[in-house]
């Protein structure tokens, strides 16, 4: 198949509908970029431009600048570990760089480019990156832009950072080698199907991520409707608590009166009983003082003695322990005499060893010290013969190096005189050919220099009328800009104003929930009454008739100020669970029902009949103490009863101010704020546990306040939410206004950017005229010059031809003389090393006897001096071990007479002893007896106190439960007990109806446990919230149909495309593969799956005269023919704008290379094709050639050579390709 079959093949495939993208390279530029670190800018202009060079000099570097801007985010692909390793990182003469940066710039002449960027002459793309970071910045036309929008730019146009139009080092066998599903890659980005893919698998993760949500709004509305259906039953349920709740209150409030009533009366007689005991008590209280005072005086005489018996016992102890701290001491002393004189038996035996030793080491030390004088010597002898053979041998040795550096030289020579013909030679042929070459290219520079001068004119007229449009869309996009910039502030302002109300409403609504939540759990805790006794409860219970009860406690009755709880429980105590009614009948009948039902105990006080006890004067306030009566507060049924309660009782600081004031003659009772209690007759109570009346004393007070603090805390919540409300209204204006002015800057930034790439094409291409047309005049000037050098360099390059090759022959003579010299000059240098060798192994020999002789006589002359040491320290020792047994001999004798002496005084001290411990127990049995009288005239003055505090308490009980009632209906009913008494007293009481109904309420509460009256509220909120995501929820139940119904059509419109696109490409390689191998068939066929999207792409071949295999079993040049006879395939079904190889000629051989340059010509009028190569028949068809060179280490350059008609400048292609061998 000749180059004409393949231009009606080309022909054919874009008879098919398929036309090649417009996107050419035009330029790429490099800064910083691997080994190029100064900018760089390669132009291709021609159709097929080839890059040559050394290797390791950068070429494929320039391929993965392409890669890199097109978007390829894996180092790997880079050639690299990671990611910055693109920049450039040193070399011995520069120092690293901190940024990479390539620009790629696309023609679009032909206007084949995507819609979005139509409008512009040029598509300029860029990618930066700097080193600190690691992060890439994208810009299309230096507008920032992301990486998707650079990746959809290429896609379905075969080019990109996976397509077929890019085929580095080793992809062109990869291509065969890879397997079925990865080969499909390449059909499919001919298919245009690519595109499709991105978005299918965007619409796919878009769909997991609708349906997760979908699941989860699905679980959320289970348990909001859950919750709705469990909140519409709380909801019916708080209804009827109001209901049952007022009815209650009714029959309460009645009952309540009549039980105040009551206590009231009995208060007037307890009030009474007690003064009179109370006058009992304080005749008691003198006699009980003078008894007291007899005692102590009693006790002081008692304490004398005792100091006397202490003072006497420490004396004796100290003597005694004396003593056998002497004895101690004497002890130590006689040991340490025994040990001094076995140390001195044991050094008088080391000193006769020492002697011995000494001796026989001096006779040692003789011996060998002659020996090592006769090593010395015969060392001596062999270092001065070794040392003249050294001196022969270094002159045998320089000898050789010079004959040596004589050859080399004669040699080098030699080779620079063959080089110097070569070069000559070699010159002669270019000069000749190059001056027929320069005459023809100066004809043609003349024709370009004039059409650039044309261009350069409409240029000119181009930019300005680019310069104006830019301005004025600039001024338009600058006020547009300050419009959104202003409404962001706003927004941003409102947003802070939002997030501040949204705060406030927090922390609004978690007050009110919390006051609510409180309320209600401190309202149960109260009318549960957990703090009184069985029987109280039972009392307070209604009966099983339902009737309410007809008791009140006094504890509900009477309230006091924020900090004096405990100090009231803890004088009131049980008073405070003591029962108020209206009859005694009433009283006497519930005690006989606790007594009969085993239901304990209790303490009622009735109205009627209940009388005050005479009024005692009230106990003046002395400074520092307050009256607890003025910070109580109590109902009017229960005020008497708490006057009689507390009207001696004083609030003090602690109880050592309440001993203060009672040692003053304060006769009241005193209490501290924490509970601690003074009674009058000196009676302490109190202790760490807290009185069991206080928590439900400090419950009734935080309720009452709490209640007071409700409607404040709704009426802030509801303000903060209409104030919420209305600011997200203003924000959501704001943000429409905002999008609406972004829209018009996004329009009036990409006119702007359109303008600016219209600006930078017209003055880019104005540049770049310019240096057209300065590089003509330069090149024209330079074929002038070198046509009439031509001449004068060809004879004298003849000339210099034949002199060096005389001087060649004259010097191989010389080379073969100094050859000879240099042979004799190393055989009389080995036998001179070899005697050297052998003087050498006997110097070594005598060193080391000399050597171990030294060693020796050195270890004896060490082992003597010890030993001499050794003597001298043991006199020493044995003198002060003399004076050591005679210092312990004295300290023996000074022991013993110190002993006599504490032994005398230790008997003195214990007579003494004795004598005062019989004085002492006289004297104690003499206070136990007035202790006991004390005793006794204690507990009697003890039970009249208790009875004035029975007293006291019975009527403080009976007036808290009087201020109880009051609390309880203020708590519970909003109502006071003087309304209810104004209301009610000249009622008859309740009759039993009544009560059996207020019991069946209170039953009935009762068994509705918890009820959360919120419930109402929260319901209507639910409700709302449950019709809001269900209608949410079939938003997203459409979402997820869309998104599957454009799945489905996106996967029906690739299968059609893919098997469109297989068997046109099948077709072509079929058509392809013989002409590649002159000879054979090949086809693709596709493996086997039920999803045409799945199937992977199989290649069979068959080269001439083989039979049909598996392509893995085909060579190393079949299996590169193979690979691009596919790639060509693909170009001829849909051409890529341009196509990047990258030394794919590599594994061809002449032949073949030749019918890939044909190949490449026949499609470079559609596709723009730029080659990285070796071969040189590759760079003769090539129109333009980059030379990439590497002068200094690490720095790549850019040499540019350019051809004509497939055919190189001579001298600048001998240099590039000379590089490249």
């Amino acid at each position: 198949m000749g180059d004409h079959t393949c231009s009606r093949m080309v022909t054919r495939a874009f008879g098919t509908g398929w036309r090649a993208s417009g996107m050419r390279i035009k330029r790429i530029e490099l800064c910083g970029f691997k080994s190029f670190p100064d900018r760089t800018v390669l132009s291709f202009d021609s159709n097929v431009t080839a890059i040559v060079g050394p290797n390791g000099c950068g070429k494929s570097n320039i391929m993965d600048a392409l890669r890199w801007a097109m978007g390829e985010q894996s180092a790997k692909a880079l050639r690299g570990k990671q990611m910055d390793d693109v920049v450039f990182i040193g070399s011995d003469s520069r120092p690293a760089q901190s940024m990479a940066e390539v620009t790629l710039t696309f023609s679009t002449e032909d206007g084949l480019v995507p819609v979005k960027y139509a409008a512009y002459r040029e598509i300029e793309v860029a990618r930066r990156m700097f080193r600190s970071s690691g992060e890439s910045q994208y810009f299309i036309n230096k507008v920032p832009v992301r990486l998707r929008d650079v990746t959809d730019l290429f896609l379905g146009t075969g080019a990109g950072t996976r397509a077929y139009s890019l085929i580095e080092q080793g992809r062109i066998g990869y291509i065969v080698t890879a397997r079925p599903q990865e080969r499909r890659a390449l059909i499919e980005e001919a298919a245009g199907i690519t595109r499709y893919r991105v978005k299918r698998q965007a619409t796919e993760r878009q769909l997991a991520a609708t349906e997760q949500n979908l699941l989860r709004l699905r679980d959320r509305l289970h348990d909001k409707e859950e919750q709705a259906a469990t909140l519409r039953r709380q909801a019916q349920k708080a209804e009827r608590f109001k209901a049952y709740r007022d009815e209650q209150r009714g029959i309460e409030v009645q009952l309540a009166a009549h039980e105040a009533l009551a206590q009231l009366a009995l208060v007037g007689l307890l009030q009474r009983e007690h003064a009179r005991v109370a006058a009992e008590v304080e005749a008691g209280r003198a006699e009980l003082a003078a008894l007291e005072a007899g005692l102590a005086s009693e006790r002081l005489v008692l304490e004398e003695w005792e100091r006397a018996v202490q003072d006497h016992q420490t004396a004796v102890w100290e003597i005694a322990n004396r003593m056998q701290l002497a004895e101690a001491s004497m002890r130590s002393a006689r040991a340490e005499v025994e040990r001094l004189r076995d140390r001195e038996r044991t050094l008088a035996e080391q000193r006769s060893l020492n002697a011995v030793a000494l001796e026989r080491g001096a006779d040692e030390l003789a011996a060998h010290r002659a020996v090592r004088d006769a090593a010395a010597a015969e060392l001596g002898r062999g270092e001065e013969r070794l040392a003249a053979l050294s001196v022969r041998v270094a002159g045998r040795r320089d000898e050789c190096r010079a004959a040596e550096e004589r050859l080399a030289e004669a040699r080098r020579a030699q080779v620079e005189a063959a080089g110097r013909a070569a070069q000559a030679r070699a010159a002669c042929e270019a000069a000749t050919a190059a001056q027929g070459e320069r005459t023809g290219r100066l004809a043609v520079v003349e024709e370009r220099l004039a059409e650039a001068r044309r261009r350069c004119a409409e240029a000119d007229a181009a930019l300005g009328n680019a310069r104006r449009a830019r301005d004025d869309v600039r001024d338009a996009r600058a006020g547009a800009v300050r419009d959104v910039e202003r409404a962001a502030d706003e927004i941003e302002r409102l947003r802070r104003t939002l997030q501040d109300s949204d705060e406030r409403l927090r922390e609004s609504r978690a007050a009110r929930d919390l006051a609510e939540s409180r309320v209600a759990s401190l309202r149960e805790l109260v009318e549960r009454h957990e703090a009184f006794g069985d029987g109280v409860r039972a009392l307070l219970a209604a009966d099983p008739g339902g009737a309410p009860s007809p008791f009140v406690p006094l504890g509900d009755l009477v309230a006091c100020d924020d900090g004096f709880e405990a100090a009231l429980a803890a004088v009131l105590g049980d008073t405070l669970q003591r029962l108020v009614c209206d009859e005694r009948g009433v009283a006497a009948a519930a005690l006989a029902r606790l007594r009969d039902e085993g239901l304990g105990r209790a303490a009622i006080t009735p109205r009627r009949g209940w009388r005050s006890r005479a009024a005692a004067a009230a106990t003046e306030c002395p400074s520092g103490a307050v009256r607890l009566l003025d910070h109580v507060r109590a109902a009017p049924e229960a005020e008497a009863l708490a006057r009689e309660a507390l009207a001696d009782v004083l609030v003090v600081g602690s109880l050592e101010e309440a001993d203060r004031l009672r040692a003053e003659g304060a006769t009241a009772t005193f209490v501290t704020r924490a509970g601690e209690v003074l009674l009058p007759d000196g009676t302490l109570c109190g202790g760490s546990a807290e009185d069991r009346f206080a928590p439900f004393l400090h419950a009734r007070a935080e309720l009452a306040r709490r209640e007071r603090e409700l409607p404040e805390l709704q009426a802030r919540h509801a303000a903060a939410a209409a104030e919420h409300e209305a600011l997200r209204g203003q924000l959501r204006e704001a943000q429409e206004r905002q999008r609406a002015l972004a829209d018009r800057a996004h329009q009036l930034e990409v006119e702007a950017a359109r303008c600016d790439g219209d600006l930078a094409a017209v003055d880019g291409e104005h540049v770049r005229i310019d240096e057209e047309i300065a590089a003509l005049e330069g090149e024209r000037a330079a074929l002038q010059a070198a046509l009439a050098d031509a001449a004068a360099a060809l004879e004298r390059l003849a000339g210099e031809r034949e002199a060096a090759a005389a001087a060649g022959e004259a010097l191989e003579r010389t080379t073969t003389e100094l050859a000879a010299e240099l042979e004799a000059a190393r055989r009389e240098l080995d036998a001179a090393a070899a005697e050297q060798a052998g003087e050498r192994e006997a110097v070594a020999a005598a060193r080391a006897r000399f050597d171990a002789a030294g060693a020796l006589v050195e270890s004896l002359e060490r082992r003597l001096a010890d030993l001499a040491r050794e003597n001298e320290q043991a006199d020493l020792e044995a003198e002060r071990n003399a004076a050591a047994w005679g210092e312990a001999r004295g300290r023996i004798v000074r022991t013993a007479l110190e002993l006599e002496d504490l032994a005398t005084g230790h008997r003195q001290r214990a007579d003494a002893l004795a004598m005062a411990q019989a004085s002492f127990e006289t004297q104690r049995s003499a206070i136990l007896e007035r202790e006991a009288a004390v005793r006794e005239r204690r507990e009697r003055q003890a039970a009249l106190a208790a009875r004035v505090t029975e007293t006291r308490a019975d009527a403080e009980a009976a007036l808290r439960e009087v201020r109880f009632l009051d609390e309880r209906l203020r708590e519970r009913h909003q109502a006071s007990l003087e309304e209810a008494i104004a209301a009610h007293h000249a009622a008859p009481p309740p009759d039993e109806n009544a009560r059996r109904r207020a019991e069946e309420l209170r039953r009935l509460l009762e068994r509705m446990g918890g009820v959360n009256l919120l419930a109402i509220e929260e319901y209507r909120e639910a409700a709302a919230t449950v019709e809001e995501w269900t209608r949410q929820k079939d938003d997203l139940e459409r979402a997820v149909a869309d998104l599957r119904t454009a799945i489905a059509k996106m996967n029906r419109e690739s299968r059609l495309r893919f098997r469109a696109t297989f068997d046109a490409v099948n077709e072509q390689f079929q058509r392809l593969f013989p002409r590649m191998f002159r000879g054979g068939r090949a086809y693709l066929q596709l493996t086997e799956s039920e999803d045409l999207l799945e199937a992977g792409v199989e290649i069979v071949a068959q080269p001439p005269g083989k039979k049909l295999q598996s392509i893995d079993l085909l060579s190393g040049g079949e299996k590169a023919l193979t690979a691009v006879s596919l790639v060509f395939a693909l170009f001829l079904y849909k051409p890529s704008p341009f196509c990047v190889l990258d030394e794919v000629d590599a594994p061809l051989d002449d032949a073949n290379v030749g019918r890939f340059c044909d190949l490449i010509h026949d499609l470079a009028d559609r596709t723009q094709f730029i080659v990285v190569t070796h071969i040189k028949q590759t760079m003769e068809r090539a129109e333009v050639l980059y030379g990439v060179t590497m002068e200094e280490p690490g720095v790549s350059k850019i040499v540019t050579v350019r051809l004509r008609d497939g055919v190189a400048l001579a001298e600048p292609r001998g240099a590039v390709a000379a590089g490249a061998a």
